[in-house]
């Protein structure tokens, strides 16, 4: 988990006013109050998606709480409001929320609230930014716990594309030892062949039937690769997932019978959930995850 903030673009940092964190704060006390365990937002970052910290203290105003950025439209402003929730924690509490962008009486309200509660210490913001209306306020509106958290849903989905790329390579192997072993019993693994071009030759079956398992392989592996952050981008996890998932199908049906029965379904209806999930439900949302 990130502490930084997604940077900004030129495009974004020009129209609305902003004001840096200096050095000493952004390098030194904000990393030592998330390390005591102060009062910390997280949120996922508009670009990354990436979970990323910011000490962020909750204002509390005529029984509503508060998040004011003092600062202007900062980072985690602009990821707050593209992702409309985020968590508070203190300590070890955790508490998920949806979050509220205000204005008009109940924006100055609370602006004016946050500037005599923090006194002195506000000082350099207002005096960057005098105007109330550079200074946005999010409503803190408590959300209930999804059934499945996101790092469930992440571990689940991570593993089950890892496993489903693993099992390709199950049956690259299968073919791999009935070329070098031919007689050996491997119960219901059978060589290659394709019932749509039978006069194959057994070779050429096999090299083409191991280049549909190698890329599915590879595919699933690289979409889980993908949706942590380990090495590919995490923006391109649902396209991988996709294509590979159509790669199997498509080696699946045109060597349909060399595989176990139980094996073949399975690997189907695996592929078919993918596409499912992505292209019609698009599951998870992109919302949630911020992939």
């Amino acid at each position: 988990m990130r502490q930084n903030d997604d940077s900004m673009t030129a495009k974004e940092s020009g129209p609305r006013p902003y004001v840096p964190s200096r050095f000493f704060m952004s390098r030194v006390v904000n990393p030592i109050t998330l390390w005591l365990g102060g009062p910390t937002l997280t949120v996922r970052g508009r670009r990354t998606g990436r979970p990323i910290r910011t000490p962020v203290p909750a204002l509390e105003v005529n029984g509503a709480r508060y998040l004011v950025s003092g600062g202007g439209d900062t980072h985690w402003v602009r990821n707050l409001r593209a992702a409309g929730e985020g968590e508070l924690r203190r300590g070890r509490l955790h508490e998920p929320f949806r979050a509220v962008e205000v204005d008009g009486d109940e924006h100055d309200r609370v602006v004016t609230a946050y500037r005599e509660h923090m006194g002195w210490r506000a000082r350099e913001f207002f005096t960057a930014l005098p105007d109330p209306a550079d200074h946005p306020v999010f409503r803190v509106e408590p959300q209930e716990a999804r059934d499945m958290s996101d790092q469930t849903i992440k571990f689940v989905l991570a593993g089950a594309l890892t496993l489903h790329g693993l099992g390709h390579g199950g049956a690259l192997a299968a073919l791999a030892w009935i070329r070098l072993r031919p007689g050996t019993n491997t119960g219901a693994w059978l060589a290659a062949r394709s019932w749509l071009v039978p006069s194959l030759p057994g070779d050429t079956a096999t090299t083409i039937a191991s280049g549909f398992w190698i890329l599915s392989m590879t595919g699933f592996v690289s979409a889980a690769m993908s949706f942590w952050g380990v090495v590919i981008p995490g923006g391109v996890w649902r396209p991988l997932a996709v294509a590979s998932a159509i790669v199997s199908i498509a080696g699946i049906v045109l060597f349909f019978g060399t595989w176990p029965m139980f094996n073949t379904l399975a690997a189907l209806g695996v592929n078919v959930a993918v596409l499912v999930a992505v292209l019609w439900l698009h599951w998870p949302p992109q919302a949630t995850l911020g992939r």
